[in-house]
């Protein structure tokens, strides 16, 4: 029988924006209305041309009637024609031009959009439409930029936790489409269109790392599409790996994370090599009605002994007890029963149904019989189990089996026992 996850019921709050504040063509006008503005509104920008050069000091909305009908146009007076320098900021459907070097410039920032602008090279040597430096949790999508000496878009000093999204937009006439400096896995650039662009189309910089697979030849045809395709596969740091294992339902409730973990490999039989839990993942996987769920462990790699797609056997430690005693499993399931004899005349033993109730081994006394002892186990692995409680000492003989007789119709002198 499957069971259906039944999900907790959302209550969902309603988010409450700022006024809308509507500004028309004047001197100063987006500025004046920036300036006026508390954090949170909108700005509506109505048809016409600004001729000014912005600064978004707060966190607000400048949302135009659309790209085609707004334009900001420093007049070539200034380094950047709108600049944001506060955290979340949005910017919508407006054109910018007239800057000497950056047209639309965005640093050291965090939760901003760009979205459906059209950035223009008028003054004769801006370098980047949109610029984008040390900054994280951006979104850059549906932007047209044309004309730029350096890119049309620039994504520079990014963080190694940098999440950034430069999705579907445009170059057209630049030097470079998009330059990505110092990329992470974070970023992501898909879907963008390049055209007549004196360079590359996408450029990066100081990405260094190991190719690991090339799937194109020189001279081979690569076709634009919505699904862009892959070139290379190239890994920053090998340095840094991750193994991605799978944990049976039945034990991901003891697994969490900065959990120690230990691991072999083929290539190397004789050396374990050590790690701890990174992440837990929800998503299920399920193999032939078989669920299990994706736990990676981060793992350091200082000689690049662990290479791409190896077969790892990991073991995790989700508790540990020291100074304790330990039990078999086989003494936990060992349960006494009468014998019968066999055609031969050996006694055989019968299996008796699971035992139920409290847990109980038995321990060989000095005179050879058998003495029940009751006790309490904790945590255990697949071969013993922690004593917690119970009538038993360090060095006790517990038996786990019986011994097949070696004549025909004698019974075994004593039971084997185990240290523990």
């Amino acid at each position: 029988m499957r069971l259906a996850t039944v999900l907790p019921l959302l209550v969902l709050a309603s988010t409450v924006h700022g006024a809308r504040i509507d500004v028309s063509p004047g001197p100063g006008a987006i500025q004046a209305a920036v300036d006026a503005a508390s954090p949170g509104d909108t700005l509506r920008v109505h048809a016409g041309t600004y001729e000014e050069a912005v600064v978004i000091g707060r966190p607000l909305r400048l949302v135009g009637d659309g790209a085609a009908d707004v334009l900001i146009d420093a007049g070539c007076n200034a380094s950047s024609a709108l600049t944001v320098t506060a955290d979340g900021v949005t910017i919508e459907r407006v054109a910018v031009a007239g800057a000497q070097e950056l047209t639309i410039d965005v640093e050291f920032r965090d939760d901003v959009v760009v979205r459906n602008t059209v950035t223009t090279e008028t003054c004769g040597g801006a370098e980047y439409g949109i610029n984008l430096y040390q900054s994280t949790n951006v979104r850059i999508v549906g932007n047209s930029a044309s004309g730029f000496a350096d890119a049309g878009i620039y994504l520079g000093g990014l963080a190694a936790d940098a999440k950034v999204r430069a999705l579907h937009n445009t170059s057209t006439g630049n030097t470079r489409g998009i330059i990505v400096e110092n990329s992470s896995p974070g970023v992501v650039v898909r879907g963008n269109v390049f055209t007549d662009s004196a360079g590359d189309g996408i450029f990066l910089h100081n990405a260094d790392g190991v190719v690991v697979a090339r799937n194109v030849d020189v001279g081979q045809t690569v076709a634009a599409s919505f699904q862009t395709p892959t070139l290379f596969l190239i890994a920053q740091d090998l340095t840094k790996m991750q193994v991605d294992t799978n944990v049976s339902e039945s034990d991901i409730g003891d697994v969490n994370r900065d959990q120690p973990a230990l691991f072999t490999v083929d290539a190397y039989p004789g050396t374990a090599f050590h790690g701890v839990v990174a992440q837990v993942r929800n998503a299920p996987i399920t193999v032939q009605n078989v669920v299990t769920y994706d736990v990676v462990i981060a793992v350091d790699n200082p000689d690049l002994k662990l290479k791409p797609g190896m077969t790892a056997t990991v073991t995790i430690t989700t508790a540990e007890r020291t100074n304790v005693l330990r039990i078999p499993l086989r003494a936990l399931r060992f349960r006494p029963e009468h014998t019968q004899a066999s055609p031969t005349g050996t006694p055989k033993p019968e299996r008796s149904p699971t035992h139920e109730g409290p847990t109980v081994v038995w321990a060989l006394a000095p005179d050879g019989t058998l003495r029940k002892a009751a006790v309490t186990t904790g945590v255990r692995n697949d071969q013993y189990a922690e004593l917690q409680s119970g009538e038993l000492h360090d060095g006790d003989q517990l038996v786990v089996a019986y011994r097949q007789a070696r004549e025909t119709g004698s019974r075994p002198p004593s039971f084997p026992g185990r240290r523990f």
